[in-house]
């Protein structure tokens, strides 16, 4: 059965682009070997992501990443069964905040900065499929 996972979290030391593009090169090969789909969300101080797979395959990336020291106060939004992807087209979309994105957070929350701990599953999932629809450099499919 597929399933959909969204979580936030704050970043537990600052990143850099660089160690922002291995950390998504590294999830974009283990996601595709999992069959998981999914995009991510980043301002440098928060994450914002939703996975899609197995209910299986996403219980075990969440436990790992809940002992993955480059994130703190990890927070589920929201975990449930689903018909069918949204994010089926990547294996990880990633839209790093911006003028665009602030934009994207206005209009599916209070804050034009992406605040993840402020936002419904619904607003979250919007936000991220209308941030990973958005042309390069802001979304990298």
């Amino acid at each position: 059965m597929l399933h959909r996972l969204i979580y936030s979290s704050q970043v537990a030391a600052p990143m850099s682009p660089d160690t922002i593009e291995a950390l998504l090169a590294q999830a974009r090969t283990a996601n595709a070997r999992r069959d998981i789909t999914g995009a991510l969300a980043f301002d440098s101080q928060h994450f914002l992501q939703v996975l899609e797979g197995s209910g299986e395959a996403l219980n075990r990336l969440y436990a790992a990443l809940m002992h993955d020291a480059r994130h703190r106060d990890l927070r589920l939004i929201d975990f449930r069964a689903v018909e069918q992807r949204s994010f089926d087209q990547w294996s990880m979309a990633f839209a790093a905040a911006d003028g665009r994105t602030g934009r994207i957070c206005r209009r599916h929350s209070a804050s034009s900065r992406l605040d993840p701990a402020a936002v419904t599953a619904t607003a979250a999932l919007q936000i991220l499929q209308d941030m990973a629809a958005l042309p390069a450099p802001a979304a990298v499919a």
